[in-house]
């Protein structure tokens, strides 16, 4: 696990030249991890076409993770592809329900089509799969409080 922690702090870190060498190091010989890592470097570096093509490669090569489907999500968002990130999002919240940004993103999109009570809805269904965290469940209580306080729901 010390070289995904080493590719990931390198990613964060804005080395993405770094982490791309390790990648390739690496998991020349894993495509699923390899174009996964390969799509975060791209999402890194803003490149969110490549970045897609990366990650839905990991796909293919069995990725199956909530951070693969929620990442893809953040593509389409970036590439103005409303309808495809929402799918990834419930995808994300399908395969972890407590993924807590999975239910912020998808209810800001909801609220970009003015589909408010489905925005209200997953809202409403993230408090009820967070209610054992606090902080969480705290924050999803105050987007509910806005939603009212906001016009968004009456």
């Amino acid at each position: 696990m010390q070289k995904v922690e080493k590719i990931l702090s390198y990613i964060k870190e804005n080395k993405v030249f770094e982490a791309q060498k390790m990648v390739i190091k690496y998991f020349k010989d894993n495509p699923g991890l390899f174009y996964y890592y390969l799509g975060l470097i791209n999402l890194k570096k803003e490149d969110y076409m490549s970045a897609l093509v990366c990650l839905r490669t990991a796909r293919k090569n069995d990725i199956k993770s909530h951070l693969l489907s929620y990442n893809i999500s953040i593509c389409y968002v970036k590439l103005n592809k409303n309808d495809l990130a929402k799918k990834e999002l419930i995808e994300t919240i399908k395969k972890d329900p407590k993924f807590f940004n999975a239910y912020t993103n998808l209810c800001n999109l909801y609220l970009k089509d003015n589909s408010s009570k489905e925005a209200y809805r997953t809202i409403r269904y993230g408090q009820a799969s967070l209610k054992d965290d606090k902080e969480k469940l705290n924050k999803l209580i105050e987007i509910e409080k806005n939603l009212f306080s906001n016009g968004y729901i009456k």
